[in-house]
């Protein structure tokens, strides 16, 4: 190659490099093509899929998937989803959603709300530099926390946990970025279902300030939008994947559908029917049948039978009960 060439954009650059004379000018952002496809850990930083609802006030998982709502000895907290304006700027990429947490502080020292993701394999990211991106604003100029930990899973090594960094949000969305060093698991034992997590911090009373740099107590509005934590030292720009790919991503760890199940069954006996989910989930779910409609004389509940499916098991009073079933159900493998 000879002369000159100048690239602008972002650019995917492999390592095979380019051969001949000449310089060769890359502008804006470099991506290694190691990393370049599925280099964002977290699951839904952009808040596109919300399979359970849109909103939710009490703990665990309720709306946004693959987040977990955290409140320990708190007020009230409402996570709800937000849309962006159509055409908007301050925030790039034209997303769709944010989600949103207002608080209500009860000024306990317990008190704690948060909002966490579990990736898993503790594996992931051990003894690599890393960085987490993340845009946010507030009601006010108010701080918030984030931590990074470890879970060796059960069985495993105590957690490893990484200092907690503050970041000071304003009326106005901000990019933030925060680099650390992600511990080595070596020499540590590891159980089963592993994870490392990753948390927002609200409100904090005295009792976490070792995990949130003394956040304190606060009421407020906070907004987030795209989470991205990756390999290496630089954020790179927030990675877009197809919607379907990351609803597949998501229906892993937690899924909903209908079934209609049914036929005829001698007294005391009964049949098996699979229903078989849309993905393979992580694990055997934890599988809720509800809104369930009966047509006839029995009875019937859910069987695991693997994570890519599970049994309706249905029970006749008669040999000549003819029954059918129908409602949906939801399968939970979440970490």
């Amino acid at each position: 190659m000879a002369g000159e060439i100048t690239v602008g954009g972002n650019i995917l650059a492999s390592h095979t490099g380019v051969e001949g004379a000449g310089s060769l000018t890359l502008g804006n952002t470099v991506v290694p093509a190691s990393s370049n496809m599925f280099r964002n850990k977290i699951i839904n930083g952009n808040f596109d899929i919300w399979q359970r609802g849109t909103s939710q006030t009490t703990s665990g998982w309720g709306s946004v998937d693959r987040w977990r709502l955290n409140l320990v000895s708190s007020g009230d907290a409402t996570l709800s989803q937000q849309s962006f304006n159509v055409g908007q700027t301050e925030v790039p990429g034209n997303p769709w959603y944010y989600v949103r947490v207002e608080s209500t502080t009860n000024s306990s020292s317990a008190e704690k709300i948060s909002i966490r993701q579990s990736i898993e394999d503790v594996g992931t990211l051990a003894g690599q530099t890393a960085t987490l991106s993340f845009w946010a604003k507030a009601d006010s100029n108010k701080n918030i926390a984030t931590e990074f930990f470890q879970i060796f899973g059960g069985g495993g090594s105590e957690q490893t946990s990484i200092n907690p960094t503050t970041h000071s949000l304003t009326t106005s969305w901000q990019k933030f970025t925060t680099t650390f060093s992600v511990p080595s698991i070596s020499g540590k034992t590891v159980g089963s279902n592993s994870w490392i997590g990753l948390a927002f911090f609200f409100t904090a009373g005295s009792d976490n300030d070792s995990r949130t740099n003394s956040l304190g107590n606060q009421s407020g509005i906070f907004d987030i939008a795209q989470v991205q934590l990756e390999e290496g030292p630089v954020a790179t720009p927030f990675e877009q994947r197809p919607f379907g790919v990351e609803e597949q991503l998501c229906k892993r760890y937690w899924c909903w559908g209908k079934y209609k199940v049914g036929g005829r069954a001698t007294t005391g006996s009964g049949n098996r029917d699979n229903i078989f989910f849309s993905t393979t989930m992580r694990v055997h779910p934890t599988v809720y049948l509800s809104n369930e409609v009966k047509i006839g004389i029995g009875t019937t509940f859910p069987e695991i039978g693997g994570p890519n499916h599970f049994t309706v098991y249905w029970l006749g009073s008669s040999d000549s009960d003819t029954t059918t079933y129908y409602g949906e159900y939801s399968a939970d493998a979440e970490l």
